[in-house]
């Protein structure tokens, strides 16, 4: 239905409080509920059981995080999935003005999710659209109304409003929001003297899903200093975390009890969310984001050299690791399992590049050769994407490696180095050295290229290999990690290594960290990332048990309110 420019007018009221830097003037009359004050100031620990070594004995302090963060486009999608019962994500999101990625590794990192004139535009043509796709649909408006509603129309307004909004802005409205969006449903009117109680909801969905409460988690209990965020708060940092979604009735319902306001509340909840699909489906967008999945798409082999290759290979390549990451983590896989397991789920196409016997159905469960290959760096997907067409690329290879796995810091070359064209070489690896020789210790030699070259078994497919033409393959290297020069002969012996490697534990729980709290670490992070690497590292932790540690803390739970 096509509405007045009175509708407009309160639809611009009711979203103005925003401003289109991000930035949200909270307003003074809708103060958040149920805010939890922790008089003892007590520390949640989230493996009390295990003593503390090192930097893991220190003490995590709160951070100062914004009041409110844009949900990412992917949240967006999922939260007007969940909230308004739709069979399918509607993908509106794609006409979004795009995001870009700074200094993370992440798509979540909430200082760099502004909020553009051009974006908020966005979000009011998908509210519209939203909104009347679901009135229009009888059985698409049932799904989201309440039950037992009043047959008096302000009443009926009442309840739908505070049952609705209670859901969309993940937290009960105060009197003075139900009021407002009453008097915008009964706006109607003033565009047909035949609105009909669809044309009302229709007003308030659209007012709902376009206000700054919606495309906004809003964090504005506490005061001054380190405070406990509320129950809801808790509930939407733990859903948008875990699921990538709005709260659950069951979350709402936890934090309406006051089953939030403690660790044990939190921790049950967590455990709950945990074993639920959504979780591995976040799993899955960390890695895929981690191991830059997006590049699957542009992967491209010379066909003279990979006949096997095929328009259909990324793809089933990229299918081979998300089946083996939701295996490996879902049936709670440790991070040692991540690097060494040889599970692997494989089609014809797989099985060919692998050189293994095919299932007996596609994508079925098999085993990868145990003397050619261990865990997810050793996945031809991986290490085809970071080749050439024609060859290996230990250059890329060993960035990841450094960066990704190590959380090696790598200097930067010299200003006047570039890599030269037509360099001579009998293997990849003499080509490499040749190169990169005169960047020397300031770069490639001492940590990216014996990274790289520790993966030369496989070719630019991912392929195993034992020679370069009538050459032997050289994969040993020494590596710098764990405070240590640490040297290896080939790849296994490498991932062995970087499996037991407590720094590697740690790197891997720092972009845990990263993904789930949607910023970089800052140093009073630093001793809860170290609690958590120590447990995975010492106790052989579950990476479900690791997810867990790195939110039922009080770097999760709590906020620095700074001074006021």
């Amino acid at each position: 239905m096509k509405f007045s420019g009175m509708c407009t007018a309160a639809l611009v009221l009711l979203v103005s409080g925003a401003a289109c830097k991000g930035e949200l003037n909270l307003a003074a009359d809708s103060p958040p509920p149920n805010t939890v004050v922790d008089p003892n100031n007590t520390q949640i620990d989230p493996f009390p059981e295990l003593p503390c070594q090192g930097a893991a004995c220190e003490t995590p302090v709160p951070a100062a995080t914004p009041m409110a963060s844009r949900l990412t486009h992917t949240q967006w999608e999922r939260a007007t999935k969940d909230l308004l019962q739709l069979e399918f994500t509607s993908g509106l999101s794609d006409a979004f003005i795009k995001d870009t990625r700074g200094t993370g590794s992440f798509d979540r990192m909430v200082d760099e999710l502004s909020v553009e004139p051009v974006l908020w535009d966005n979000y009011r043509a998908a509210a519209e659209q939203l909104a009347e796709q679901v009135v229009n649909d009888p059985a698409a408006l049932a799904r989201i109304m309440p039950s037992n509603l009043p047959d008096d129309l302000n009443e009926r307004s009442r309840v739908f409003v505070e049952d609705f909004g209670l859901k969309a802005w993940r937290r009960p409205l105060s009197t003075a929001e139900v009021d407002l969006m009453v008097a915008l449903m009964d706006t109607a009117v003033e565009s047909s003297d035949n609105a009909t109680w669809e044309d009302r909801v229709e007003l308030a969905l659209r007012g709902f899903l376009q206000s700054p409460h919606f495309v906004y988690r809003i964090e504005g209990s506490g005061g001054a200093g380190i405070t406990n965020l509320n129950g809801y708060e808790r509930a939407t940092r733990l859903a948008f975390a875990l699921w990538n979604t709005t709260p659950d009735q069951a979350l709402l319902d936890a934090a309406e009890a006051g089953a939030l306001d403690s660790a044990e509340g939190v921790r049950t909840q967590v455990d709950r969310m945990l074993d639920d699909p959504r979780a591995l489906d976040v799993v899955l967008d960390f890695h895929a984001q981690l191991f830059d999945f997006a590049h699957f798409s542009e992967m491209e082999k010379e066909a003279s050299l990979f006949p096997n290759f095929s328009e259909t290979t990324p793809q089933v390549l990229r299918t081979e690791m998300e089946l083996f990451l939701t295996h490996t983590i879902g049936s709670d896989g440790t991070y040692r399992d991540l690097m060494l397991s040889r599970t692997v789920f494989a089609d014809d196409e797989v099985a060919g590049i692998y050189g293994i016997n095919p299932p007996s159905e596609p994508f079925g469960q098999a085993s990868l050769d145990e003397s050619q290959r261990a865990g997810i760096l050793t996945r031809a997907g991986f290490l085809a994407m970071n080749a050439t067409q024609y060859d290996p690329n230990p250059i890329h290879r060993g960035v990841f490696v450094n960066k990704k796995v190590l959380c090696n810091v790598i200097p930067l070359p010299p200003d006047n180095f570039s890599i030269p064209d037509g360099v001579q070489g009998n293997t990849n690896r003499e080509r490499i050295e040749n190169a990169t020789g005169e960047c020397g210790g300031a770069c490639h030699t001492p940590m990216i290229n014996p990274a790289g070259y520790a993966f030369e078994n496989y070719d630019a497919l991912g392929q195993w290999r034992t020679q370069e033409g009538e050459y032997p393959v050289d994969a040993s290297g020494t590596l710098p990690f764990d405070q240590e020069l640490n040297s290896f002969e080939g790849p296994l012996d490498f991932i062995e290594q970087v499996a037991e490697s407590p720094q590697a534990h740690e790197c891997y729980a720092e972009h845990w960290f990263e993904y789930l709290h949607g910023r970089l670490p800052l140093a009073g992070d630093k001793p809860l990332i170290a609690r958590v690497a120590q447990a995975s590292h010492a106790s052989n932790l579950a990476i479900k048990e690791l997810i867990a540690g790195l939110v039922v803390n009080d770097v999760f739970l709590k906020r620095d309110g700074g001074q006021q």
